[in-house]
């Protein structure tokens, strides 16, 4: 988990997905996006950011224990480039799945996780 924090290059992308409004920062385009290396440095997010859910689901880890990246994974799963992405990778889930299955779903709901951890005063404990 903590190597999106030594992994140079998913670092890097990290920071093209957090600035959201810079030169720099990541486009979804559908046309250029299978199989660039884009692809894979945001499918290396969103599968850590599963495993991470896994991990808690089945009380491997706590929460509070990687509360340190929930901030780091709310950005990511909040920025409207990744949820083009989302978007557009549920339409294969769909063909090929069915209804109803999510792309990424375990990355999801660590978000909506995240965002739920307050302290008693009913402060984000996330960061």
């Amino acid at each position: 988990m903590i190597a999106t924090f030594k992994d140079s290059a998913a670092r890097s992308f990290y920071y093209r997905v957090d600035y959201q409004e810079q030169p720099f920062s990541w486009k979804f385009d559908a046309d250029t996006f299978p199989g660039s290396a884009e692809e894979a440095s945001i499918d290396y997010l969103l599968h850590t950011y599963s495993l991470m859910e896994q991990l808690i689901r089945e009380k491997v880890i706590l929460p509070r224990d990687i509360k340190v990246l929930g901030f780091e994974a709310i950005r990511v799963m909040k920025n409207p480039e990744v949820i083009r992405y989302l978007e557009w990778l549920d339409k294969d889930y769909d063909e090929i799945l069915g209804s109803n299955v999510q792309s990424y779903s375990d990355a999801r709901s660590l978000c909506k996780r995240f965002r739920a951890l307050k302290d008693e005063e009913g402060r984000s404990i996330v960061g």
